[in-house]
């Protein structure tokens, strides 16, 4: 993917970025010292879950997921004597809708490719999605903000280019992302940067977009990939294929839906039945718990199933898809999940009518691109990781 930026920051040799991780089930950060000469080093890094709701409101949840932020902020600066010139703030589920729109210009003589030119048809692209935001968007009834408008590919008379500006061409096409949250939250996020480190620039991106970055410069798959992301409250699909990240299909069950069945269960608090969960998965529980936790886990296992199922024919919608699956995260083996998504129902899903090719993004997958401060207990946070990589690349 050509994540093209048709906005920038100053650049400088070297740069201390504070990268907070905003989901559904915790709320991370970290602060990363980056410059063109070395890997980038990760000084600090802080994660707390959010509060665990039974009844999932909206706003009750997004102050839950604030209050995290808090500790994190507070954390970091407390743990770190850098103060960052920079924020790389990212979304996943809910906190984000994305969309991706294909601009397509045909003409009978060559015309030339101005930045200002692709900016205005970006424009109106936004502002029609804006309009969908508000129309249909029943979490707030607030303002949307942009969050992402990125350019992942351009096409000059049918062949991919990355420099457009200044050519001409009969006919243009330019695949954008774009991404909404709403105002409010970004804006109270920037409040709480600013009083814990001043008044600094903030970008703010969502998951989808940044694992799909990080993955083309780190894997590379050839034609196109799957991706998973087994959130909280939410699990993310999404789709890459030709070096354009086509579409996500997000739908509500993740590990704390299990969590609530396995409380409701054994008549026990949210922290039980985490621990719970993971004695499960471990293989450390004892027979009778055993015997009683099997049928919710089988039950859960085949609800997800089923929703991956629904999630994989929409993507194949528009054709066949990749055999290359990544799961992000996802160390929790309660469900077996790689091998819920190797069944062999969804081989045809796959362009050759093959099983999918199932691959865990581990914190081992990326840990050779960082140094790490010595004595840091937070190593391990693969959407640190991912989002430090993503931050090291934009504003390297």
């Amino acid at each position: 993917m050509c994540v093209m930026s048709l906005f920038g920051f100053g650049k400088k040799k070297r740069e201390t970025i504070a990268v907070f991780d905003v989901g559904s089930a915790s709320v991370g950060g970290a602060i990363i010292k980056i410059s063109s000469e070395n890997k980038p080093e990760i000084i600090a890094a802080s994660r707390v879950p959010v509060n665990f709701l039974w009844d999932i409101n909206f706003q009750a949840f997004w102050r839950c997921a604030r209050n995290s932020l808090k500790k994190v902020l507070n954390s970091l600066a407390k743990d770190s004597l850098e103060r960052p010139d920079k924020i790389l703030c990212v979304f996943s589920s809910p906190w984000f809708i994305s969309q991706t729109r294909i601009i397509s210009l045909k003409k009978n003589e060559p015309f030339e490719i101005k930045k200002e030119f692709l900016e205005k048809l970006i424009d109106n692209e936004v502002r029609t999605f804006k309009k969908k935001w508000q129309s249909g968007n029943s979490r707030s009834g607030g303002e949307p903000e942009v969050f992402e408008r990125n350019p992942m590919k351009v096409t000059l008379n049918g062949y991919p280019t990355r420099k457009p500006f200044g050519k001409k061409a009969k006919e243009l096409k330019a695949y954008i992302y774009m991404s909404l949250g709403m105002k409010k939250m970004a804006d109270e996020i920037r409040s709480m940067i600013l009083e814990d480190f001043g008044d600094r620039p903030v970008l703010f991106h969502t998951l989808p977009f940044v694992v799909s970055s990080v993955l083309d410069d780190v894997i590379r798959p050839e034609g196109g990939y799957i991706f998973a992301d087994i959130g909280g409250e939410m699990s993310d699909i999404s789709l890459v294929r030709d070096d354009v990240l086509e579409e996500t299909v997000s739908f509500p069950f993740g590990r704390n839906s299990i969590l609530r069945k396995i409380s409701s269960e054994f008549k026990t608090s949210f922290k039980e039945a985490s621990s719970l969960a993971e004695k499960f998965g471990s293989g450390r529980m004892n027979s009778s718990d055993t015997q009683k936790i099997t049928p919710i886990m089988e039950a859960a296992k085949k609800e997800w199933t089923l929703l991956l199922r629904q999630a994989l024919l929409e993507l194949s919608s528009r054709g066949p898809l990749s055999k290359d699956f990544f799961l992000i995260g996802c160390k929790d083996n309660s469900l077996n999940l790689i091998n819920c998504v190797k069944d062999d129902f969804f081989s045809r899903f796959t362009i050759l009518g093959n099983a999918f090719d199932v691959r865990q993004i581990l914190p081992g997958s990326l840990r050779h691109y960082f140094s790490f401060k010595k004595g840091l207990k937070n190593e391990e946070d693969i959407f640190l990781m991912i989002e430090s990589f993503f931050a090291d690349k934009i504003f390297k």
